[in-house]
């Protein structure tokens, strides 16, 4: 993940990244394309159920109230909430979870390209002396650039004094990359106090995950550390890592978790989106079963999957947004499409 004009506290767990407001500039994201979907809890307000692969966190402190507006403008849709925290600021570590928080604005329309934001596609306004929290969120798996404009309240920029919440996480960035059997893995890091050493652990599942080498922490070598995964295999040709760090003192954090692919494999794809009368998919593995899915939750089409590529007519389902799911016994993706 690249991201320029502010400082990055923390990269952790659950496809969840957490950064600085920015304090009142506008800044870039690149998303990490390789994250694992994982589907939203009722904590998450008017994104319940929905799937979930990158989480970009915003904190800032609302002296004197008034709107908070701000443009996310994207090469695809990007979804976002704005949570107030209250009059005490919480305690924030990645991953982070909003139970408790109260959702004051959010908008999850198929908006690909934008601009959209607070002030833009809904109101969030907010109240004297509390914190809010603003969760920027990515479904598609893709590697893409965001860029974010100046942050304001009550149309006046926003300042180092709002930004109040930090993360105290020294992660820049963690990667993998396929080299002929092997997986390399690096990882970059901005600031490094107190740590002991890094444990590069692996998955062949997302949710266990075993330590395959560690790394003493070093002032030598400018923040930048590698391992090589020998010859790693996997049933289904994916394999997951992510990086624990270790303080001296025994604290422990976590990475994002990234994933590998070691064989070729195909990718759900919308041939064309929005979508008239004929769902057009491919990248199936001839096998499994896709579900059409309203934004309730209601499934209006179940299908067996026997070919890498389907087409569906689906005149009869009206107008709007819908997911797509396909799960092939090992892994389930998910698509979002407008139905025209």
């Amino acid at each position: 993940m690249l991201v320029t004009g502010l400082i990055i506290y923390s990269l952790s767990l659950q496809a969840q990244n957490c950064v600085s407001l920015g304090c009142g500039n506008a800044y870039t994201v690149t998303t990490d394309g390789t994250q694992p979907s994982v589907f939203s809890g009722a904590e998450w307000g008017c994104y319940n159920g929905y799937p979930i692969r990158e989480t970009f966190w915003q904190f800032f402190y609302s002296p004197s109230g008034g709107n908070y507006t701000q443009s996310f403008a994207n090469a695809a849709d990007l979804d976002w909430i704005v949570f107030d925290m209250g009059t005490t600021l919480p305690a924030i570590s990645c991953p982070i979870s909003p139970t408790g928080w109260t959702q004051i604005a959010c908008d999850i329309s198929y908006n690909p390209g934008g601009p959209t934001g607070p002030g833009i596609e809904a109101i969030a306004v907010t109240t004297a002396g509390h914190y809010y929290a603003v969760a920027l969120i990515l479904w598609e798996p893709l590697t893409l650039t965001f860029t974010f404009g100046n942050p304001q309240l009550g149309g006046s920029n926003l300042t180092v004094a709002n930004c109040s919440a930090v993360l105290p996480v020294k992660l820049v960035s963690f990667t993998g990359e396929l080299q002929n059997k092997n997986v390399l893995l690096k990882w970059l890091v901005a600031e490094e106090v107190n740590v002991s050493h890094y444990e590069v652990q692996s998955s062949i599942d997302a949710r266990n995950f075993k330590t395959i080498g560690n790394v003493a922490a070093s002032t030598n070598n400018n923040g930048k550390y590698s391992l090589v995964h020998s010859d790693p295999t996997s049933a289904n040709g994916i394999i997951y890592y992510r990086l624990k760090t270790v303080d001296i003192d025994g604290k422990l954090s976590f990475s994002s978790i990234i994933k590998i692919q070691l064989k070729g494999a195909s990718r759900l794809q919308i041939t064309e989106n929005p979508v008239l009368n004929n769902l057009n998919i491919s990248g199936l593995k001839s096998k499994g079963q896709i579900r059409i899915i309203d934004l309730t939750g209601k499934v209006l089409l179940e299908k067996k999957v026997q070919t890498q590529a389907m087409s569906i007519n689906i005149p009869f389902i009206q107008t709007g947004m819908y997911l797509l799911q396909y799960a092939d016994g090992t892994n389930t993706e998910t698509q979002k499409f407008i139905k025209r």
